[in-house]
């Protein structure tokens, strides 16, 4: 039996994750360059620390894109939360950063995504993917690369460690 095809709202939210990690780590990558610049400027918060957490995004998202790439179960309850602390954080850059109080596009912008989000991954179809696919990596053989099916050996092995607990 094959799995259901992954659903088209769980690879916009993949992309979705995907791209502001890939923002970020180019924003890292931009500080970096520049932080000899932006050490003899007189800052206020310091433009490490906007680095760091950059690079600490990126690292987050990048782990967060590749676990619902693998169907991790834990990713899909926590996308939609990484998220929301991911616009909060961007709305206080802006006001950190900007002059002028930002407009309410922002906020509604990353509001309507991780509504969107939150729709997408924990909907009936997405669950359904989720635990099948699952499942299915239960049932992988151990051993891919040399060929043979190690399935049978690990219900094998389970059947003995229920009985060793009886």
């Amino acid at each position: 039996m094959s799995p259901p095809p992954r659903p088209f709202t769980t690879r916009i939210v993949q992309w979705g994750i995907l791209l502001p990690a890939l923002w970020n780590l180019a924003r890292g990558i931009v500080l970096w360059q520049q932080s000899d610049w932006l050490a003899g400027l007189s800052l206020s918060p310091d433009p490490r620390w906007r680095m760091a957490l950059a690079f600490l995004w990126a690292a987050a998202f990048l782990l967060l894109a590749a676990a619902l790439w693998r169907c991790r179960g834990g990713a899909r309850r926590l996308a939609p939360f990484l998220l929301a602390a991911y616009g909060v954080y961007e709305l206080g850059l802006i006001l950190v950063y900007a002059p002028s109080p930002p407009a309410a596009l922002p906020a509604l912008a990353y509001t309507a995504f991780v509504g969107f989000a939150a729709w997408a991954l924990w909907r009936p179809a997405a669950r359904v993917y989720f635990e099948s696919r699952s499942i299915q990596l239960i049932r992988r053989p151990l051993h891919p690369l040399d060929g043979t099916d190690k399935s049978a050996d690990v219900s094998l092995s389970k059947e003995v460690a229920d009985q060793r607990t009886l």
